[in-house]
């Protein structure tokens, strides 16, 4: 009986009617309830998470849903109407239609709402409706029924018909099993985190992986097993704060702290020295029987197929020529008459060798050369120079600038001609 429909009660009440019946059904009828849906039952085809293979499909039963929105599919419904004379006699009872309302539930009894109250009525607690759903089952189930598919049986008659031998204790060790709730976690450095407690084993030391974890919240909840998603058994993880497993010490416990501090201070100190053991073991067995096996097997081949090379062979250079006084003399006439030839060029670039976006473009470059610089224009640039200024583009837009131009150059260039 649980206040809520939820996979725990469902699993709860599956497990205790097979330990009654004496075996596992064939057949599961479920309703098509979300609940009745969950992967805890029909199983999840995600490979992440392969841990949950359904807990019918575990037991070899195959399972049938109802239809949806379809009451005469559902067997237990027509048992819900038996079990309202249960229901008319609970403190608490509010009918099962509008019609059949208690009298204190309807408008303008005042007197049946106060003596109710008085009487004391209030809903059952959780032990009371175990016992009183208990009590009415066990008069139920001796109750023949005559105008039903029992001819006259009771329902505990049928039951013990068709009950089994009885479960192995395996059997109901495996049940048990499979009644826990299924969870992936992944295991950190400290462990892995469960329903806000942090659970640890020696052996999920050295692994950081997910993990499929089995639990039971009421029998043994400071307890979990844990294993891969594959299904194989790694260990049974203890809650750290409830079995003291170096959780929450100060290192100053061992001077401050209680005689039951000190010694979950020792014990946390070899838990530590023993991780390291078994973590410097693990690396020095596969320095030796793996990386050091490899690696000088690498080196053998290697030396083994790397050529020699051969000393090469020293090529003595050749003696410089010697070189005659006519061969200087005609190298001394060569510089010398390279040195003339620079000197002769202009020492500018030509405009005839540059690219320009216009003729004012090209005018400006020239000008600035000649009377900026002071360099001498060769014969094609002065000439297009001296045609250029003849032309009205120049003499509209450009004259009265550059004349005013080469008077500032004339002028500067004659003082400086006077100060030196």
């Amino acid at each position: 009986i649980m206040p809520t429909e939820n996979t725990a009660s469902i699993s709860a009440a599956f497990r205790r009617t097979c330990i009654m019946l004496g075996k596992f059904p064939r057949v599961v009828y479920l309703d098509n309830g979300r609940a009745f849906r969950a992967k805890f039952f029909k199983g999840c085809p995600d490979f992440e998470q392969a841990g949950f293979l359904g807990l019918y499909r575990d037991l070899g039963c195959e399972v049938i849903h109802a239809w949806p929105y379809h009451g005469q599919s559902k067997p237990i419904e027509r048992f819900f109407g038996t079990m309202h004379e249960l229901e008319v006699w609970m403190p608490s009872y509010t009918g099962n239609d509008i019609a059949h309302k208690p009298a204190r539930m309807k408008r303008g009894e005042e007197l049946h709402r106060r003596l109710y109250d008085k009487l004391g009525g209030r809903p059952l607690t959780l032990e009371e409706t175990h016992a009183q759903v208990a009590r009415w089952f066990a008069e139920y189930e001796n109750r023949p029924q005559l105008r039903t598919h029992l001819h006259g049986k009771t329902p505990a008659q049928v039951f013990q018909d068709g009950r089994g031998e009885g479960l192995s204790p395996q059997d109901e060790q495996r049940l048990t099993l499979l009644m826990m709730q299924k969870e992936v976690r992944t295991i950190t450095k400290d462990g892995f985190r469960l329903n806000g407690r942090l659970f640890w084993h020696e052996r999920l030391a050295s692994r950081r992986h997910p993990v499929l974890v089995r639990y039971d919240e009421h029998f043994s909840p400071d307890s979990v097993l844990v294993y891969t998603l594959d299904g194989d058994f790694i260990c049974r993880a203890l809650d750290r704060e409830r079995h003291g497993i170096a959780y929450g010490l100060h290192p100053a416990a061992a001077i401050l702290g209680t005689p039951e501090q000190e010694a979950e201070l020792r014990a946390a100190l070899e838990l530590k020295k023993r991780q390291e053991k078994s973590s410097a073991a693990t690396m020095r067995s596969l320095l030796q029987d793996v990386v050091l096996p490899e690696t000088r097997a690498r080196m053998t081949a290697l030396t083994a197929e790397t050529p020699r090379v051969a000393t090469p062979r020293v090529i003595p250079l050749p003696k410089a020529p010697v070189v005659t006084p006519e061969a200087e003399a005609a190298l001394a006439a060569a510089k010398e008459a390279a040195r003339k030839a620079m000197d002769a060029a202009p020492g500018y670039t030509p405009s005839d060798l540059k690219r320009w976006k216009d003729s004012q473009e090209r005018y400006a470059y020239l000008f600035s050369t000649r009377y900026e610089r002071g360099v001498e224009l060769v014969p094609a640039d002065a000439a297009w120079m001296e045609g250029y200024e003849a032309t009205p583009e120049y003499e509209r837009y450009l004259k009265r600038r550059y004349d005013a131009l080469r008077d500032m150059y004339t002028r500067q260039r004659g003082q400086a001609v006077q100060s030196a």
